[in-house]
């Protein structure tokens, strides 16, 4: 039987189809002054082919913590949430969602949260 597979002599079967990727990059500093949910992320990018990675760090007033959560179509639709110790760092990889918000407690106008976030999303071309 002859080669079946995506190498040099496969052929063409439509598992072999390379699939083009785009990649972005952002990194963002936030500050959050109460406890209001704060968007740091939104994308139109189809959520079926989104895959993104990265950090989030913050400082803040001594325990204060962020929630970050990842959602799908509005807040209901929660695809990921963990929270963030003041003072830490936390990394992520994360699938199907649209929106990134966090929401600081501790934080006031006079001690405020201040954080960045890097991220870096993945997502198919469309064909």
């Amino acid at each position: 039987m002859g080669s079946c597979g995506c190498g040099p002599k496969g052929g063409g079967f439509s598992c072999c189809n390379k699939k083009e990727f785009v990649q972005d990059k952002l990194c963002c500093n936030f500050t959050l002054t109460d406890d209001t949910a704060t968007t740091l992320y939104q994308t139109n990018v189809s959520v079926c082919s989104l895959v993104a990675s990265g950090f989030i760090k913050f400082c803040g007033p001594a325990e204060s913590t962020i929630n970050v959560v990842f959602s799908r179509g509005g807040l209901v639709n929660v695809v990921s949430s963990f929270t963030v110790n003041e003072g830490s760092c936390v990394n992520f990889t994360v699938s199907r969602f649209d929106t990134i918000t966090v929401t600081g407690t501790g934080a006031t106008a006079t001690a405020p949260i201040e954080g960045e976030i890097c991220l870096t999303p993945r997502y198919a071309l469309p064909h």
